[in-house]
Formats: C-alpha cells, structure tokens, sequence
C-alpha cells in the first residue's frame, strides 16, 4: 500500500469538516466511519480518513497503486476546492513521491487503428499505444479527451502541487467524457472503446469520422469493478452504459442470473451481451428515460443481491433513493452524463 497525508488549516475547520462531510454524503458516499469528528470511507481496496484535528482537517489515504493514489489526491483537492479554495491551493501532501508532473501518471495519447459497429447505436474504435497492461487492473472506465477546437492542436492536462488536475482553458479547453473499456488487448498494445453514436456528441461525431492514425487522450483506469456479490444482479443501462453491463456479465460469467433492464432492441442486445442467464428487458431508446426506473422499481421487489446502474443523470437520482435499504456495498450507481450538459474539463486551478 502507499500512504499520503495533507493537512489543511482553516478559519472554521469544524464547518469545513461538516460541509465536506454533507458534500461527501450528497454525491451518494457510504462512509465505513461516521463519527466523533472522523469521516472514513473505502473502495477497492483503498481508503480516504478525514479528521478534524482543532483549527486543522487532516487527511489520511491509502491506495493500491500510483494511479488510485492520483485519484484520491485529486478527489480530496477537489472537494476542499469547494468550500475553502485557499487552503486547496495551499494543501501539501507527503508519504510518496512529488505531486505536480506535466501529465497525470494514468495519462496516454493513443492512436485510432480501427473502427466498427458492434451493434446499432454504439461505434467501437480500436485504439492503439503503449502501456496498456495497467488497464486491465483498478477499473473498467476511462477518460476520453479531444480538444473542444479541433482545428487547434491539443494541450494535456498536468497536475499541480496539490493534486489537482490542471485542465487546459479557454481556447484550449478539453472535452472529456468517461467510457469503459470493452475489450484488452495488452500484448497486442490495443483497447476498444464503444461509444454510443448520438449525432451532436463531440466524442461521437469524432468516432463517426475517426480515421486510422487519428490521436485522442486516455486517463485511466478509474472506477467501477464487476460486483462480485453472489446471487442475482439488478442492473440498468442506457446506450452509456450497455459497455459496462457487457462487461460485467462477462466477468461474472454465464451462471449469472438477474435482470437487466437495457436500452435497444432485444435482436441487438442479445448479440452484443455474453451469453448468461440473466434476463434482458429491452426498451426502446423512445422508451427508456421515462420506463428504466419503474420497471426496475418492480424488479427490486423481487431482492437482487447487487443493484448497478449506469446511465443518464437523472435516471441516477431517480434509482438511488430505492436502493437506500440495501447495504453499502450491494449498489452501484454510475453517472455517464448528464443531459444538456457539455463534458468540458473547464475547472479554475487559479
């Protein structure tokens, strides 16, 4: 494990503790530890503890590897930046190497190789690079990152002192979006990435047109694991998040039983999921928004052992209030995007 600690000095270090907590807890974190001035919480093997210390936060991570170590940096540099952008700017880790770099340690430009479509409304490009063996570990989802120009060529995000990601503005800015990796090939040096295909999307249009030897930047891996809880899974996907379900019934396998509750027509979805034995409801693109969350209302009554969702914003915040009774660590609910909202890196790092 690797260990890195920051403390951050406040004027009200008791109401910045409770406002990260309520920050925390409102973009749907279940702490492990809730109490006497300590909030603690864990994922994937790693963990963040923050502590009111008097006038002072203190921060404690622990992390598997220099890539989760860079998320937990940024994430807690993030949340400060919120309520106390001094002391963010100010904040000084130590246990592990430098922070600020010229390019976040997960990041890659690739290269496109090749395109297809593996089912209607998805594009999957083939991308090539090197160092793709640490994809397969951490996560199945990463960043996809064009320049919002693209008559301009590119600037790369950094990294600061802090662990703030330092994004590119104005002219420069970047449009990123997460995606998940739907095939490896490590010693192949390539990924495949399915993007769905929505006209007026950045990263979709760019897919649509990609040409062999057409470059984009890659942050990952980040997030979301196959849940490995025995017994049936509840999952939603809309087109964002159908790579994702495809790769969790993959790794579960096909004794896998359950539901999924999928955008597509039933033909196309049974090709493009593995074989198992979970139920597929198919709802057509004109009927998902407004059926997904009732219909998975329903299917809950029946007690899966895992909920996932990965989908539209809303139809996140609709799914999570049904899952409050179930533990922790049985629900998983992913944001893809959020409708009518551009997915610029437009953060201020000054």
């Amino acid at each position: 494990m690797i260990e890195s600690h920051a403390l951050a000095t406040l004027p009200d270090a008791a109401a910045a503790f409770a406002a990260l907590r309520a920050h925390l807890i409102e973009k749907g974190v279940r702490p492990t530890q809730d109490s006497d001035g300590t909030f603690s919480l864990d994922f994937q093997g790693n963990s963040l503890c923050m502590t009111l210390e008097g006038a002072a936060v203190s921060f404690a991570l622990r992390a598997t590897s220099e890539n989760a170590l860079y998320f937990l940096r940024e994430a807690v540099a993030e949340h400060l930046a919120e309520i106390a952008p001094r002391a963010a700017r100010s904040l000084v880790w130590t246990g592990a190497g430098p922070v600020a770099a010229a390019r976040p340690p997960n990041f890659r430009e690739l290269a496109v190789e090749a395109r297809a479509v593996p089912m209607p409304g998805l594009i999957r490009l083939w991308l090539r690079g090197e160092g793709l063996a640490a994809l397969a570990d951490e996560g199945l989802h990463v960043k996809l990152m064009l320049p919002a120009d693209r008559s301009i060529a590119p600037v790369w995000p950094a990294v600061a002192a802090n662990g703030r990601t330092l994004w590119p503005r104005g002219a420069q800015r970047l449009h990123v979006r997460y995606f998940t990796i739907a095939a490896l090939d490590p010693d192949g040096g390539r990924i495949a990435i399915d993007v769905a295909d929505h006209p007026g999307g950045a990263v979709s249009d760019w897919a649509r047109a990609a040409q062999p030897g057409d470059r984009i930047g890659v942050m990952g891996p980040g997030g979301g694991r196959p849940p490995v809880t025995p017994g049936p899974i509840l999952m939603v996907a809309d087109a964002t998040g159908l790579p994702a379900a495809a790769r969790i019934l993959a790794a579960r396998g096909p004794a896998t039983t359950g539901w999924l509750v999928a955008e597509g027509e039933a033909a196309s979805l049974a090709a493009y999921l593995p074989k198992t034995e979970t139920d597929i409801l198919a709802l057509p693109p004109g009927r998902f928004a407004a059926e997904a969350v009732v219909l998975a209302a329903d299917l809950l009554t029946r007690q899966p052992a895992h909920v996932w969702l990965g989908a539209e914003h809303a139809l996140a915040l609709a799914l999570r209030p049904l899952c409050s009774t179930m533990p922790p660590d049985r629900t998983e609910i992913v944001t893809y995007w959020r409708r009518g909202k551009r997915g610029d890196a437009r953060r201020h790092d000054d």
